[in-house]
């Protein structure tokens, strides 16, 4: 019988913090889950701590090669046979309640109407060693429910982590874009959000982990990372103020990140996707 809720983790050399990970999904007090590894060609010991666990709701899936997140994410997507999908991080933590609530709260979204909902919650910060840092990934202003949409334009506020929707869904806009290794998600969440509703828990039930110095080193290919997002829904805009919307957004983004220090070749290849970008998207109007 399948399981009510997949749950797909890409892993990469993360023995320091995979076991937590992966327990805090097992010992979800809704157990009617199951959870996929998908191992990303690692070369520490990541593997065999994950064969330490005995849990017939597991299933590691390992890779000869380096796929990335989205990679990853989507051969997750292919042995998933859940009604619902939902994703984690191997370095990061769920509450224990987080599935049980989430559905709850689907199915009190979905009595209203028939159209589909995508639930997500709050994330609060925590550092290496697992300590809370008293503050969360976002603050409750920023978290936003129902046509998200444009508001997503201007930032990227979701948490991959605590999202929750149908399958169905996710398969509906084609999953993860497999060319993007950064804010690939984001791309995911704009294009969800062109054709659905979102709905936000406020609560953390997320334990994201800081880790020191990692946001400096990719700072911009996650700044580039959200450049390539706005521009993968370029083609997704519906009328005249949306695309001003968009322009006005992606020409901000992309002054920031090519201001950022990092490879100049790289930050003018970015700036000359963004001039062809929005040469379309001119041409559209």
């Amino acid at each position: 019988m399948a399981p009510l809720v997949s749950v797909i983790i890409p892993t990469y050399d993360s023995e320091k913090h995979v076991l937590s990970a992966v327990n805090s999904v097992l010992t979800q007090s809704m157990p009617d889950l199951e959870v996929i590894v998908i191992d990303d060609a690692s070369t520490d010991r990541t593997v065999e701590l994950l064969a330490e666990l005995d849990d017939d709701r597991l299933t590691v899936v390992r890779c000869d090669e380096n796929l990335g997140p989205s990679g990853a994410r989507n051969l997750g997507l292919t042995h998933a046979r859940g009604t619902f999908v939902a994703f984690q991080d191997s370095d990061d933590i769920w509450t224990s309640t987080k599935l049980e609530k989430q559905i709850r709260e689907y199915e009190r979204e979905k009595g209203r109407d028939s159209t589909e909902v995508v639930v997500y919650s709050a994330a609060e910060l925590i550092d290496e060693e697992g300590r809370n840092l008293g503050k969360w990934l976002w603050d409750s202003f920023f978290l936003k429910q129902g046509d998200i949409f444009q508001a997503l334009l201007v930032r990227n506020f979701i948490a991959c982590q605590s999202v929750l929707v149908k399958r169905h869904v996710i398969e509906e806009v084609g999953g993860f874009d497999p060319s993007m290794r950064y804010a690939e998600d984001y791309l995911l969440w704009l294009r969800l959000a062109r054709r659905y509703r979102f709905c936000c828990i406020l609560e953390p039930l997320v334990r994201y982990r800081v880790h020191s110095g990692s946001l400096t080193k990719a700072r911009f290919r996650m700044r580039a990372g959200h450049v390539e997002a706005l521009l993968g829904v370029c083609g997704e805009l519906n009328d005249a103020g949306e695309r001003n919307m968009w322009k006005r957004q992606i020409l901000a983004r992309t002054a920031v990140a090519f201001l950022t220090p990092g490879d100049f070749a790289a930050r003018l290849s970015l700036m000359q996707k963004v001039v062809r970008g929005i040469a379309r998207n001119q041409g559209d109007t």
